[in-house]
């Protein structure tokens, strides 16, 4: 994965805008062929022809021009982002923190004729307050309209403190032109476009009380109150942390069983507790970094269950909850019991847990998280080597836990849930890759008991159990959205049950091995998604990109679990990554 996504906590997504996440003033404020917007195209109900951008070009200054194809009779054109588009790439910043806002218009041509021998007028501005304020452009000054035009080629949209709907570019013509026109159309910032209050250094969202640092190679006071006097364990942060702070964790390995505050309960029972409404995040380079210098694949933040640093290499999972150099593990390197959805687990590395006691004993259920009652939202984070009886990596039971943009490969359950086991739960896992998992008896993946888990743009490959390698469901219906379940493996080979076993499921635009219509489902597909060898990313030529259903992304989800955009073509990709 590359540098973390920000997510913000449900119900209070944060959108991004053609305008910069930065300081902007009118004289730096830039539009660009890639910062600027997409067209929409919206269709006339009584022509069947859609308007079309021919060409976009950035021109010299802040500007850019498109030319822009009707088709005869066409009514009206949108280049315009609304709530009801949250993927544009245009409508993903609250614009309406700003305290001024506008936009020039130039009408430059129509079908390459830049004189006023066309009388064709057309109206643009935004959608404020719920109501269109539209000024008009015309080549020719003197055609009669309203509201009037106010000189030969320009308009500009005037934003003043008011709740903004929609804002970009509405071109329409109201009728009048009965031929096929093209025409081109400059947008550039207006003078004094943009006044926007001072954004101070980069921070991630929800920032209300204090970042505690922590940095393993920090020499200084060890008091957390910056990177020079850095805590140096992550449970010492814990302890000092309440509600509203954050911690950030610089690149190294971290043990629960470390630092002044750690638990006293044996070591094996040592866990790092999250708490509500304290937000971790790891990834940031050893000896600190400002916000934007975080990256969790390149500063590898690992919390580790192996206390003594001696676990050997294991090529059968199953040998994970036997092998002797793991028998000292910790039980659950995470424990998230009583939390909601604002403790926050951002950029980790999470291995070594060992929950592989017997039914008797407590400490069977979640070697890497175990959750009661508890909702966190995990982001940016990878699983592995993790084992248990019952839920390898997570385990979680009455639970509304969020996963987003997280890995999970190699992990192990004796009994169920190789890398997720849910139990009376209703988790939503977004953009998750589940591979080369294993579970003796049921859910090599996921295995879903009273439940109801949401499960989209997820990629369940090659994992295996001897009843549903990929997902196995008991009493449970899930949702599958945008996901690819294939080369999972379980007795019945790598056929449908293999992928998904148990009742139906809520499917759509699935690819799933050996579909057939006892699985329910609809817009699935049995087709070879032409996965790489790393079970996750495409290979050239793969029927899943541009086949997926963009209205189930939810608004807070800009990007896949590489961290590039969501949504680059005509539709969303299925599966966890978006093709480059």
């Amino acid at each position: 994965m590359k540098a973390r996504e920000h997510f913000a906590m449900p119900g209070k997504a944060i959108f991004a805008a053609f305008l910069f996440s930065c300081a902007c003033n009118a004289e730096d404020f830039t539009l660009s062929d890639n910062a600027l917007m997409t067209m929409i195209t919206q269709t006339n109900r009584h022509v069947s022809a859609k308007s079309s951008i021919v060409e976009r070009r950035d021109v010299p200054g802040p500007g850019v021009e498109f030319d822009i194809y009707f088709p005869a009779k066409q009514s009206y054109f949108d280049c315009v982002t609304t709530r009801t588009e949250p993927n544009n790439p245009l409508f993903a910043y609250d614009v309406n923190i700003f305290d001024h806002f506008a936009l020039k218009f130039t009408l430059l041509a129509i079908n390459g004729d830049s004189t006023a021998n066309h009388k064709d007028v057309f109206t643009v501005g935004a959608d404020i307050d719920g109501g269109f304020r539209p000024e008009s452009v015309s080549l020719d000054p003197c055609t009669p309209i309203y509201p009037p035009v106010t000189n030969t080629a320009i308009s500009r949209t005037v934003v003043d403190k008011k709740e903004i709907f929609s804002i970009g570019i509405m071109i329409n013509n109201f009728g009048r032109a009965s031929n096929e026109m093209t025409i081109t159309m400059l947008v550039e910032p207006a003078p004094g476009a943009v006044v926007i209050p001072a954004i101070p250094e980069k921070r991630p969202p929800n920032v209300v009380g204090r970042i505690i640092y922590v940095d393993c190679n920090a020499v200084g006071s060890n008091i957390g109150s910056g990177w020079a006097d850095a805590f140096k364990n992550l449970q010492d942060a814990l302890a000092a942390a309440s509600k509203g702070d954050q911690i950030w964790a610089a690149s190294g390995v971290y043990k629960p069983n470390q630092g002044v505050k750690q638990p006293v309960r044996g070591e094996q029972n040592t866990t790092f507790t999250l708490k509500s409404g304290v937000a971790i995040y790891g990834g940031f380079p050893s000896g600190g970094g400002k916000w934007e210098e975080s990256n969790p694949s390149a500063n590898e933040t690992i919390l580790s269950g192996d206390l003594n640093g001696d676990d050997a290499m294991v090529v059968d999972l199953d040998r994970l909850t036997t092998d002797s150099t793991r028998k000292d593990n910790v039980f659950r390197v995470i424990t998230a019991s009583g939390t909601d959805e604002t403790a926050l687990l951002d950029g980790f590395i999470i291995t070594g847990g060992n929950a592989g006691g017997s039914g008797s004993d407590v400490a069977y259920e979640g070697g890497g998280l175990y959750s009661k009652a508890g909702s966190p939202t995990i982001t940016n984070c990878v699983w592995k080597l993790n084992s248990a009886a019952q839920g390898g990596a997570v385990y979680f039971w009455k639970s509304n836990s969020r996963f987003i943009n997280c890995i999970f490969m190699n992990n192990y359950a004796g009994d169920s849930g190789g890398a997720i086991h849910g139990y009376e739960s209703n988790p939503t896992i977004i953009n998750c890759v589940f591979t080369r998992n294993t579970a003796t008896e049921k859910g090599g993946a996921i295995y879903n008991e009273y439940s109801r888990a949401k499960i989209v743009n997820c990629t369940i490959t090659k994992n295996q159990s001897y009843a549903g390698g990929g997902v196995y469901n008991h009493k449970s219906m899930p949702m599958l959205i945008n996901c690819i379940l294939w080369a999972n493996t379980s007795r019945y080979g790598a056929d449908e049950p293999g992928q998904v076993y148990g009742v139906k499921v809520e499917a759509s635009y699935c690819f799933i091995q050996g579909l057939t219509e006892q699985l329910g489902g609809k817009i699935c597909f049995a087709k070879d998604p032409r996965m790489a060898e790393d079970g996750y990313h495409f290979l050239t030529g793969s029927p899943c990109v541009d086949a997926g259903d963009n209205k189930a992304i939810p608004d807070d989800i800009g990007s896949d679990i590489d961290n590039n955009p969501r949504i680059t073509g005509a539709a969303v990709d299925i599966g966890a990554i978006e093709a480059r």
